[in-house]
């Protein structure tokens, strides 16, 4: 597949998409629940996300040539893209979805994943751009997250911790 890495893309992408849709279902984190949370705890708190959930790195149009082919639609060119992409692929409710990510909120997802608290995450978030409005990009990936339904668990974990 070196001459044609969309062809190698396409199955991932595929494979990721069977996947999320064959899937364990968890319990999901709301809005409500994150709500709930006072604000002088919120820098401890660390998020799981649904083990279904994947984070797939791409370097090709892949994700337009699959979108097209869904709809039934003559593909584009395949194309490499000037710097590769990651594309977080999961379940959401019964559909198995896509979506390309930019990249601090791909970092911020790592991040998460790698089980740091909120606080740790919008210090990453600041180092990765502006820092003055650091806590609210990251407060908008939470939201987009949850509302994506890839937060599975809130935990609280002493803010010197991660």
């Amino acid at each position: 597949f070196r001459r044609n890495p969309e062809v190698a893309e396409m199955a991932l992408l595929e494979w990721a998409l069977s996947h999320v849709f064959d899937g364990p279902d968890v319990p999901l984190v709301t809005m409500a629940g994150i709500s709930s949370i006072s604000p002088d705890k919120f820098a401890g708190v660390c998020f799981d996300l649904v083990p279904t959930m994947q984070q797939i790195k791409v370097t090709t149009n892949v994700t337009s040539l699959w979108a097209s082919l869904k709809c039934g639609e003559t593909p584009p060119s395949p194309e490499d893209l000037e710097t590769p992409a990651d594309v977080l692929v999961w379940r959401q409710a019964n559909t198995s979805r896509f979506r390309i990510l930019g990249p601090e909120e791909a970092m911020a997802l790592i991040c998460v994943q790698e089980g740091m608290t909120f606080a740790h995450v919008c210090e990453m978030i600041a180092v990765h751009d502006s820092p003055d409005d650091a806590a609210l990009r990251a407060a908008g990936y939470l939201r987009a997250w949850i509302e994506a339904e890839i937060i599975s668990c809130i935990r609280f974990i002493d803010a010197g911790v991660k």
